[in-house]
Formats: C-alpha cells, structure tokens, sequence
C-alpha cells in the first residue's frame, strides 16, 4: 500500500543522516526524490511504473542541449547521495525528459504528472480548458466537440506573440505547432503579433506569405528587427507591476508600436480589468468598459467558446457597469442585460464549480 512504501522511504532517508550533510548536498538530495520515487515504482506499482514510462520524452532531441545533460549529471550526483550506486543514465534521461514534456506545476516546487491528461494534443485554439486542483486534473469542452474529433488544450499561455510562443512550444514540447491561429499571418484576423508601420504610420507590420512587411505600404522589415522589437515590448510589459500603473505603459506601448489588440496590450488590459474590483470609482469603471470591448474581440477570435477567463473577465465588467449605474451613469447594461450577462458567467464558470 501507499503507506508502506511510505514508511520504507521515510526509513530509507532516516538512514541517510540528512542533518549532517551540507546545505549544497541537501538540495541535490531533495531534487533528486521525485526521480528516485519514480524509479521504485518499478516494484512497487508496476503498472503506473509502465503507464509513466510510455509517455512521450523527447529525450533524444532534449540531449543534444548541455542544459538538459547537467541536469541529467546532476541527478546522478544526487542519487549517490541516496544511495543508489547503479543508475542506467539513458534510463534517468529519459525520465527527465517526460518530467520536462508531461509534468504541470502546482507551485516552484511541485510538479504532478496525470498519465492519461497528458495525451491530449496542444493547440493554440482549443476545443477544450483544463483546471488542476490538488492532485487532479479537470478538462472541459470550450465548444461543441464532434463524435471523433480529437480533444485539444491550450499548454502554453495564450497573450504570447507569435516568435514567443513558436520558441516556447519548440524549447518545452519539442514540436511546431500548426493550428488555425498559427498557420495564419494575422493570427486570425486580430494582427496581435503586429506593429504599426514606422514608414506609413498607418498599416501594420506582420507576417506575410513570404515575408515580415506592412500590409498598406508594403515595407519589408528585416525579421531579426521584428524578433528584437517583439521581445522589447514584451519586457516592457512585463516591467509593469503595478495595477495603478497599466495604463500609462499601455499608451508608452502603443507609442512604441503597439495597437489596441497587439498581445502585450490586452494583456495588460485583462489584468487591468481583473484587479478592477479591488477598488472601484469613476475612471476605474470607465477604463474597464473601455478595455473589455476590445478584449472581447479579442478572445472572440483567440479564446472563443466558454473560459474561465472570459468568465471572470464578464463578472468585473457587470461590477464596473453596476457601479456606474448606481452613480448615475446609464452605461451599457440595463437590469435585464445584467441578468444575462450573470447567466452567461455561470456558464463560463460551470463545468468546474458548484454555482
């Protein structure tokens, strides 16, 4: 049972005299115990020892990386510590490897593997959403799913510019992805990955069928220029920390290149919006009516169907539209259309928790 292999484990570490080692040796210790319990599942819960050693690793292409291979070095060290003298190598890499491709993290230190989550496919526009909640995982349906279609999530975050987020699928997942929004140079109308032309002034700068260029004028920009400008602004928008703060680096965005519906915008618009009910007044509200028209076509094109977000994005747009009309403010939403709105949150919200 759990609790017996527990208990060899607790005594197992007992032996070790962890007091006495050095601090340094301590952390190699702790990190290596998640590995270590893996590999004694072998005896003891051999059939999720097989369940976890089927899934995918990448470890032949993540072997070529020197960081993955100290790594992999590390845990050997770390192991010694344990104990364990003999550890095949290709064994453990392996092992890394479906940690690095499979695992979801709780917390920085806690990473949790679900055999059968893991083999639904990414893609950037999803027919499915996914929750983790202690040591579950709980997938629902976005949209209507047709009897054989495959079920999608979305593993990366979903406001990242195009180049971001072809490095992060290729560096954490080891594939390229071909959905509808990134086969797309507009990704699907919205243009969020693209800057305003600084030889128009009008047109935008985006990925074209065979080049980076304007889509009014027709200037061709270099694509390491695009890259450079695109990791920019996100380090801009990643330097505002603060709530109070949003707008005025939305507009230093904008005045940098950026347009109403470019990522690093609306995602400083929706943490705008979602820390809105932290303090209400006049501007506040204002703001978040303001944002929430243009995040909304956003996610119509880029998160469609139900979320979450858009769930709780529309709970602090009813809020800021509450709060206006209770000051006087005739605003957007009448009694009824607040009631519609709540009910469309609920089912937002739905599929998850009780409501």
């Amino acid at each position: 049972s759990d609790s017996q292999h527990r208990l060899q484990e607790c005594i197992s570490l007992r032996s070790l005299n962890i007091r006495s080692l050095e601090l340094q040796d301590k952390n190699k210790l702790f990190k290596s115990l998640g590995f270590w319990r893996m590999l004694r599942l072998q005896e003891s819960d051999p059939s999720k020892w097989n369940s976890l050693i089927n899934l995918m690793s990448h470890s032949n292409k993540r072997s070529k990386s020197e960081l993955f291979q100290e790594s992999v070095k590390y845990l050997l060290e770390s192991f010694q510590l344990l104990g364990v003298e003999r550890v095949d190598e290709t064994l453990l890499s392996n092992l890394k490897g479906i940690v690095e491709t499979n695992s979801h993290s709780v917390n920085q230190s806690v990473h949790l593997i679900f055999s059968h989550f893991s083999l639904i496919s990414h893609s950037c526009i999803p027919n499915s959403e996914h929750m983790l909640s202690g040591e579950q995982a709980m997938v629902r349906a976005k949209v209507m799913i047709r009897k054989g279609e495959e079920i999608t999530i979305r593993y990366s975050d979903l406001h990242l510019h195009r180049e971001i987020l072809k490095e992060e699928i290729q560096t954490s997942w080891q594939f390229s992805c071909h959905c509808p929004r990134c086969e797309d140079g507009s990704e699907l109308g919205t243009e969020a990955s693209s800057f305003k032309c600084e030889e128009c002034e009008t047109g935008l700068v985006g990925v074209n069928v065979d080049n980076i260029s304007c889509k009014n004028c027709g200037n061709v920009v270099n694509f390491k220029q695009f890259v450079a400008q695109t990791y920019r602004l996100r380090r801009l928008e990643l330097s505002c920390k603060k709530r109070e703060e949003i707008p005025s680096v939305i507009e230093k965005l904008e005045k940098e290149g950026c347009h109403a519906m470019n990522h690093s915008v609306i995602q400083l618009k929706i943490r705008f919006i979602e820390g809105s009910l932290d303090k209400m007044d006049r501007t506040t509200c204002h703001l978040v009516r303001e944002y929430s028209r243009v995040v909304d076509r956003y996610m119509e094109a880029l998160n469609p169907g139900v979320s979450r977000l858009r769930g709780r994005l529309l709970v602090c747009l009813r809020k800021a539209e509450t709060w206006l009309m209770k000051e006087g403010d005739k605003g957007d939403m009448d009694r009824v259309g607040g009631l519609k709105q709540k009910m469309m949150e609920q089912k937002m919200m739905n599929g998850y928790f009780k409501s």
